[in-house]
């Protein structure tokens, strides 16, 4: 960020509560299988962007989601050329999410270490996520759009029935 400017921050929570466990109760199993079916890890990566200079590397990947009901919402910095771990992001319920309307606001250019076509980085979405662009000058359009929560406030609310844990769950 240039100079003392500060990005403004949406930050928002998502909060996974099993209201049905007690102290003494502590059997996560439950709520780890309806997190992971809600929130699932990415199937895979695309790397986005890498830079090598003076010996040091850094990539950008962006996760792929395991199906279209769900959206990645950012990339994943690594501090070599090597893909994250799976585990290192979770995916949201594509439903839960509306184009952004913000305009990405540039952060950084490798054009003076870039040996090949320069990349630049900006700040998308009212989240200030970072994302990788061709380019130095402007942010170029990516294949897909950009993704804000819903502004509205939700929260699901059901009781567990195991049934609905062995035949999949429909949120």
């Amino acid at each position: 960020i240039r100079g003392n400017a500060k990005p403004q921050i949406d930050m928002r929570t998502i909060e996974v509560t099993d209201t049905s466990a007690g102290m003494f109760t502590m059997n996560h199993d439950d709520l780890d299988k309806i997190v992971d079916h809600v929130f699932p890890h990415p199937k895979s990566y695309h790397r986005a962007w890498v830079m090598e200079h003076q010996g040091k590397q850094a990539s950008m990947w962006e996760p792929v989601p395991p199906t279209a009901t769900f959206r990645a919402v950012g990339y994943v910095f690594s501090p070599n050329l090597s893909a994250p771990p799976l585990d290192a992001v979770r995916c949201i319920p594509a439903h839960w999410l509306t184009p952004s309307e913000h305009q990405p606001r540039f952060l950084w250019s490798d054009s003076i270490v870039a040996k090949s076509a320069p990349t630049s980085l900006w700040f998308i979405s009212s989240f200030n996520l970072i994302a990788p662009s061709r380019g130095s000058k402007e942010m170029v359009p990516q294949p897909h759009t950009f993704h804000d929560m819903k502004p509205e406030l939700f929260a699901y609310k059901f009781r567990l029935d195991p049934r609905l844990l062995e035949e999949g769950l429909n949120l």
